[in-house]
């Protein structure tokens, strides 16, 4: 709007200039002079209005989309206990639509991800693997969402409602995931619904295990917590 208010001056202050060398020219000192003067304001006032119609357009043109979304983030906390052995300490998050497509990997483990683990290890993150299929990734792509090891305590990790090419997610039901491979094929997933219409900011978190008899590393990832921002 800025924009199109300066435009409407600078226009104007041109149009006045030259209304003005016109006048100093001559004097309306007959009926014709009187006519060309009429002619002239006539053209001026037209001009004026044809520049306030583009101002305004302008001003449609480049205004920003003020609705707002009743969420703009969801964090993710959870307590995580580092594990001394072989075959654990993978994490994964990512967003699924209402068809259980993939819509963004939030976090994964650079184990996993960047050097391929899961290529020597079939069950790590098994879950997430079946979802992002890395295998299609070009090293880029896959670096790109790649990250180091969670340390040991508290971690808070935050989906902004993006897309993985980075465009804001329309509103609606998505599914976000949380996995972790605690030893070899045990794997532990976290779910929690997010409905972008709600009024609820707590979200509930679900879990199941792939293997409840094998109590290695069964407390690795703990105290997960969900909430919409």
């Amino acid at each position: 709007m800025k924009k199109s208010i300066a435009l409407i001056a600078s226009a104007l202050l041109i149009i006045s200039f030259a209304g003005c060398r016109n006048s100093s020219s001559s004097e309306p000192s007959s009926e014709k002079a009187t006519d060309s003067f009429a002619t002239q304001a006539n053209t001026e006032k037209r001009t004026t209005n044809e520049i306030i119609d583009i101002a305004e357009s302008s001003s449609n043109d480049i205004s920003v989309d003020s609705s707002e979304h009743k969420v703009n983030a969801v964090e993710i906390t959870l307590s995580f206990n580092r594990a001394s052995t072989h075959a654990s300490n993978q994490v994964a998050v990512w967003v699924e639509d209402a068809d259980q497509k993939l819509i963004k990997t939030v976090y994964v483990s650079n184990f996993t991800s960047s050097r391929r683990g899961y290529e020597e290890r079939e069950n790590t993150l098994s879950h997430w693997v079946s979802a992002a299929k890395p295998e299609n990734m070009n090293d880029e792509e896959i670096d790109a969402i790649s990250s180091a090891t969670l340390s040991s305590g508290s971690n808070t990790i935050t989906w902004d409602m993006t897309d993985s090419d980075g465009n804001r997610v329309p509103d609606g039901i998505y599914t976000l995931k949380i996995e972790g491979t605690l030893y070899w094929e045990s794997n532990i997933l976290y779910t929690a619904i997010i409905d972008t219409n709600s009024e609820e900011k707590a979200v509930e978190v679900q879990s199941v295990r792939s293997n409840p008899e094998i109590s290695e590393n069964e407390n690795m990832i703990e105290d997960v917590s969900v909430k919409c921002l």
